[in-house]
């Protein structure tokens, strides 16, 4: 519709007007040979790289009409390739930082550990999880960047502060005990702070 729009303005003023004489040079018989808008509109169209094309306008309103245009089309594509590069800009620091955290690694396990945890969880199943969740996170927490301060939420600060705390296997005595394990882990939690993971009678 725009290109449409264009050609059709281009080719009312290329029929309707025609200034003629306007800063013309003129050759030895008066004839005019070249003006000095259809010199600028050289250069613009020289300049935009737009080429000249079979059909050029020859009147005064539609050279100027087409600068116009160019100086137009130059400002626009000029302002997105600008923000095209700021983009891709940023993604490339996003891309350098990524390949930074990649490159830095540690052994979290060695055999003897995964050997005890596939212990553990064959004992008491899904403490292999519990276990690799706490590292991670504390991985997660100590690795937050120093120039993107991110807010904790208040659960994060509780794991992180709780993270420092030790797991105890306590043998409990043998009597009955007539107590569900909901209320048994509240009251220790309660009373002493300690987090109760599992009961085995």
């Amino acid at each position: 519709m725009i290109i449409f729009l264009i050609t059709a303005s281009i080719y009312s003023l290329e029929v309707t007007a025609a200034l003629t004489n306007t800063l013309s040079i003129l050759n030895a018989e008066g004839d005019v040979s070249w003006n000095m808008l259809t010199a600028v509109y050289f250069i613009f169209v020289t300049v935009s790289t737009v080429g000249y094309g079979d059909i050029v306008p020859t009147t005064v309103l539609s050279q100027v009409f087409i600068i116009l245009f160019l100086m137009l089309l130059v400002y626009l594509v000029g302002g997105k390739a600008a923000s095209l590069v700021e983009a891709h800009s940023s993604h490339e620091e996003e891309d350098i930082v990524r390949s930074k955290k990649a490159s830095r690694w540690g052994i979290v396990c060695t055999e003897k550990s995964i050997s005890a945890l596939l212990a553990l969880n064959i004992r008491f199943p899904g403490a292999a999880t519990l276990v690799t969740d706490i590292i991670s996170e504390c991985t997660n927490n100590t690795e937050l960047e120093s120039n993107k301060r991110q807010e904790v939420a208040k659960w994060q600060k509780e794991f992180g502060e709780g993270r420092t705390n030790s797991f105890f296997l306590l043998e409990v005595p043998t009597w009955d005990l007539e107590i569900s394990f909901a209320h048994l882990a509240a009251a220790l939690y309660d009373v002493y702070g300690l987090i109760l993971v599992a009961f085995l009678p």
